[in-house]
């Protein structure tokens, strides 16, 4: 079943006003059973082989189209990602039976750095994330109010899995965030990197193994 935001055909500017939104539910979804969900940030429907995913893994896909933004307003919290991708959480979980043990989230490049920021700050609501090619975090929040009962939680509980292709030129510093979570005492930090690749999200195969990393946590 596929669903899509009325404002699909209307181009959404940097603070998100007619900000598009694509939904994918597995034809074997069942309301008696809870299903995960996956906020794919700069995402839009999933393709062929994440579909096959989402379907194996009893997963609900809500994609977030959004390529119009600028980082530095993002990173000085100034533009709203995270309040509508909570909002979509809470949207979602009234329309359909979630588990919220399986709540996550994922993205590519500038996506992948939100996934880290996003996750990070509130990890009672994502229990873990898929950054590609790109990853930021929360240690940028340090003396804000909350920043250390979030910290704390993060390190025990969220499960966070950096990807970066060979030949991605965030390859390094993909890398080297995953090391600092590591560093950080993160209990559930996962690394990996796809052979031939570039600054591309990951394939089919390797995301539902990340997922299943998520999963096992």
């Amino acid at each position: 079943m596929s669903e899509f935001s009325p404002y699909t055909k209307e181009a959404p500017d940097q603070y998100l006003k007619n900000l598009p939104v694509s939904v994918y539910v597995p034809d074997t979804y069942k309301k008696e059973k809870a299903a995960g969900l996956m906020i794919y940030i700069l995402g839009t429907y999933p393709n062929q082989e994440y579909k096959k995913v989402m379907d194996k893994n009893n997963m609900i896909w809500a994609g977030i189209n959004c390529y119009s933004f600028n980082l530095n307003d993002i990173l000085r919290g100034k533009a709203p990602h995270e309040v509508f991708t909570l909002g979509m959480v809470y949207n979602m979980m009234k329309r359909y039976n979630i588990d919220p043990s399986r709540i996550y989230m994922a993205g590519l490049s500038w996506g992948g750095r939100l996934t880290g920021i996003i996750l990070h700050r509130y990890p009672n609501i994502f229990k873990g994330g898929i950054a590609s090619g790109g990853c930021d975090s929360q240690l940028r929040d340090t003396g804000k109010p909350g920043f250390i009962d979030a910290f704390n939680y993060a390190q025990q509980k969220t499960a966070i899995v950096v990807s970066a292709g060979d030949y991605d030129y965030n390859r390094d510093e993909a890398y080297n965030m995953a090391t600092v979570f590591k560093r950080q005492m993160f209990r559930n930090v996962h690394y990996m990197q796809e052979p031939g690749k570039g600054h591309v999200e990951l394939s089919g195969e390797n995301f539902e193994k990340a997922l299943q990393m998520l999963d096992a946590r």
